[in-house]
């Protein structure tokens, strides 16, 4: 039992830790734009650093 949740408590702080990682990772290579984005490319959501730009763009 105390070694279940040892496990639990573990992949707990593993997923926390990864999550904002890869959420940084997501926004990384994107343009931040104030239009639309480029051909080629698409909108995955506001530009994470700039709120007022709204598109931040990627291929």
């Amino acid at each position: 039992m105390k070694t279940a949740c040892l496990v639990a408590l573990l992949i707990t702080c593993v997923v926390m830790v990864t999550l904002p990682v890869t959420e940084a990772q997501r926004h990384r290579d994107c343009h931040c734009s104030r239009g639309p984005c480029r051909h080629g490319t698409r909108n995955t959501g506001p530009c994470p650093h700039n709120r007022r730009q709204m598109y931040c763009c990627r291929n």
